[in-house]
């Protein structure tokens, strides 16, 4: 951030379009800093420390950073501050194989009761709730319409009932019980729900993969700090969804079974 003297800073994406700041290192930015322990005087211009800096460079992560900050040296906002060398906090990057809890526990430990450590999450609580709420919200809708197209199967269900009147007829006069005919029923219902089921994780996965390997769906450009739509395979979401189709296609499957059955069957009480 600093070269041959001269003070250079990376600004955020927002902070430049709002001041129309450019790259080309001709105009620099002057940045104004109340000081310290100073009272108001009527001479503004003794109630602030203000430094010079040039523009090298702009980020773009998401618009509330953007609109915030701008990222200069040490040296250049302790003095800027009169900071005496101080700092109100230290970002720490992780390897992506390491624990962020485990991490986050020892930190604390060391530095003990009189310091906030908090991750990624905690650091933007806001951003993440709404982010979960979104996709709480998302998956309620697609469990209502989960429900209501599991009326097919139902229909389904039944013209098989319609269908194979005759066969039922047979397997009773062979002897079968209405239980057993329930059951055979019932278990292709479950079939149709676990086929469905795994062939519905199976695609879902592979067009995860195939998002995040090659990134199909893409930001304008500059727009993010990321090119692709960020995509994450989740096992628990995929454990819940999968769990969610078995539970609405035994239900589905279990209806017409238990009630269209007493239609079609000789004996529904035995």
């Amino acid at each position: 951030f600093k070269k041959d003297g001269i003070n250079y800073a990376v600004i955020g994406r927002g902070i430049a379009y709002n001041l129309e700041i450019g790259l080309s290192f001709v105009e620099d930015i002057m940045i104004y800093a109340p000081k310290k322990g100073k009272q108001v005087s009527l001479n503004p211009t003794r109630n602030f420390n203000h430094n010079y800096i040039f523009p090298s460079a702009i980020f773009s992560v998401i618009e509330e950073i953007d609109s915030k900050y701008i990222l200069v040296s040490f040296e250049y906002a302790a003095n800027l501050f009169e900071t005496n060398g101080k700092v109100s906090s230290i970002e720490l990057g992780l390897s992506p194989s390491a624990n962020v809890n485990k991490v986050q526990k020892e930190i604390k430990n060391i530095l003990g009761e009189g310091f906030h450590v908090k991750n990624q999450q905690e650091q933007h609580d806001l951003i993440f709730k709404t982010m979960k709420s979104e996709k709480w919200s998302t998956f309620l809708i697609l469990f209502f319409i989960l429900v209501l197209s599991s009326g097919n199967m139902i229909g389904n269900l039944t013209m098989l009932f319609i269908d194979k009147k005759e066969d039922i007829l047979i397997l009773q006069s062979m002897g079968a019980t209405t239980r057993q005919l329930k059951r055979i029923f019932l278990f292709e219902g479950w079939l149709i729900s676990l086929l469905g089921a795994i062939i519905g994780t199976i695609l879902g996965i592979f067009v995860c993969w195939i998002q995040i390997k090659f990134e199909i769906i893409t930001f304008p450009e500059g727009s993010f700090a990321v090119s692709g739509y960020p995509v994450q395979i989740i096992y628990s979401d995929i454990i819940i969804a999968f769990a969610t189709v078995l539970l609405i296609g035994f239900v589905v499957s279990w209806y017409p079974v238990r009630f269209i059955s007493k239609k079609y069957l000789l004996n529904p009480s035995s």
